[in-house]
C-alpha cells in the first residue's frame, strides 16, 4: 500500500511540476535566439507592433517607436499586461510621447518581450492605451 501512495505522490508531483504558466518578461534583443534577432532586424526600420511566434507556446512582442519623431519627444512603451478571455490572449500596453527630459530613466522606444503561454489560444489580440490595435507584422517558425 505504501508503494502505491509513493508512486501516486511522485506522479502528482511530476504532473504539477510540468504545468506551464502564462508569463512575460522584457528581454534584450541580443539575448533572444538567432531567428528572433533576424526578425527584429527585418522590421526594425519601421515603427510598429510586431509578433514573432517561436514554436507553439513562446511568442515575442517587439515594440518599435524609435524611427522619426520630434527631437524633443520620443515614443515610450510601458506596462505590458496580459489578459485571457475564453480562448483569446489579450496583450495590452501603454504608448505615450514623452519629453526627452521628463523621464528619470531612458525612455523605452524599442522593447522586446518574451511571452510564455500556458496553452494554445485561438486569437492573440493587441490593445494600445486601452484601444484595439493590429499587429504590423506576424511571423515565426
Amino acid at each position: 500500500m505504501k508503494k502505491y501512495v509513493l508512486v501516486f505522490g511522485l506522479l502528482l508531483l511530476l504532473l504539477t511540476g510540468c504545468s506551464k504558466e502564462l508569463s512575460h518578461r522584457e528581454v534584450a534583443i541580443q539575448d533572444a535566439n538567432a531567428d528572433v534577432q533576424d526578425f527584429v532586424q527585418t522590421v526594425r526600420k519601421d515603427n510598429g507592433y510586431y509578433l514573432y511566434m517561436d514554436g507553439k507556446d513562446t511568442y515575442y512582442l517587439f515594440l518599435n517607436g524609435s524611427i522619426g519623431g520630434l527631437e524633443e519627444t520620443v515614443t515610450h512603451f510601458s506596462n505590458l499586461t496580459m489578459d485571457v478571455r475564453q480562448d483569446d490572449l489579450i496583450l495590452s500596453f501603454q504608448e505615450s510621447q514623452v519629453s526627452v527630459n521628463s523621464l528619470e530613466t531612458e525612455p523605452k522606444s524599442i522593447v522586446l518581450y518574451r511571452i510564455q503561454t500556458d496553452r494554445p489560444y485561438d486569437t492573440i489580440r493587441l490593445q494600445v492605451n486601452g484601444e484595439e490595435a493590429g499587429f504590423d507584422m506576424i511571423s515565426g517558425n
